[in-house]
């Protein structure tokens, strides 16, 4: 029978014709998305050219979705269930509290909405399993929605944009080359900076970053060979907004999409 990587494939494919997005299938290869100036890494971080490529092409909304992940909500819109989305209280590692009103946008504003990373621990005293504590710049990147806006004229100037060409340069040189990958290195180097913080919208990671997720669920305990290479991504079309004069290309229904990687990365290493 069909393993559970290629359930969640055939789910995120239906959802996308049901609600009218592209819909692509990523499998990048090792190797295959290397930095002119880091040089090879792993295929985790392929998603950040993945991404960037379907902006690239004027679709001015994209889903991620690692290859654990699924839409369980088959019939809700994207863009209702992004205006359901309220900012999650801040903590705050240096004071031990929750900051209520963190300083960021709304995810109906925000050019990247994000989850932060979710999980228990056993307490070392009590070995009772308690919610972690986590770094308030730590979030999940198997779940993403980038979003480009209509005053944005020029995508090279737009939230996302800089976002993304923050997180492909980062100096991976000698770090980043284990798990979490690319999403450690979000979580240390990129999120972090004042200007980037304000384009980032960390949300509740309870409807769409776990295995309980009521909107996306999210398998991250799924450890096999084929899930550390696949990602589907959801490109929803452009309606009113045109980027350099570019319109969407036609949504393709092969059962793979082949990225350009080289001519991405050289768009994302124009700093």
């Amino acid at each position: 029978g069909a393993n559970y990587i290629s359930i969640c494939a055939a789910l995120n494919r239906i959802y996308a014709e049901t609600q009218g997005y592209c819909f692509r299938y990523v499998r990048p290869d090792i190797g295959q998305c290397p930095h002119s100036k880091y040089g090879e890494r792993t295929a985790h971080w392929c998603k950040i050219l993945g991404i960037a490529e379907g902006l690239s092409q004027g679709f001015r909304r994209v889903l991620f979705l690692d290859s654990d992940a699924y839409v369980r909500g088959q019939n809700i819109e994207l863009a209702d269930f992004i205006r359901t989305l309220g900012p999650e209280p801040w903590y705050d590692s240096v004071k031990g509290e929750f900051d209520p009103s963190p300083m960021q946008p709304s995810a109906t504003r925000a050019g990247l909405v994000v989850a932060r990373d979710w999980g228990k621990y056993k307490d070392k005293m009590t070995k009772k399993k308690i919610e972690k504590k986590l770094d308030p710049f730590k979030v999940n990147t198997g779940v993403m929605i980038f979003q480009v806006f209509p005053e944005e004229k020029k995508l090279q100037e737009s939230m996302a944009w800089k976002i993304l060409q923050e997180w492909w340069n980062v100096n991976s040189t000698n770090t980043y080359r284990v798990h979490p990958f690319e999403q450690d290195a979000f979580s240390k180097e990129v999120f972090p900076k004042g200007n980037i913080r304000g384009m980032v919208a960390r949300v509740p990671y309870q409807e769409w970053n776990n295995v309980w997720g009521g909107f996306i669920r999210h398998q991250t305990s799924i450890r096999s060979s084929q899930n550390h290479n696949l990602m589907s991504v959801f490109v929803e079309r452009m309606t009113h907004l045109m980027l350099k004069g570019l319109m969407p290309k036609s949504c393709s229904k092969s059962s793979e999409h082949i990225m350009d990687t080289k001519a991405v990365a050289i768009l994302l290493e124009k700093v």
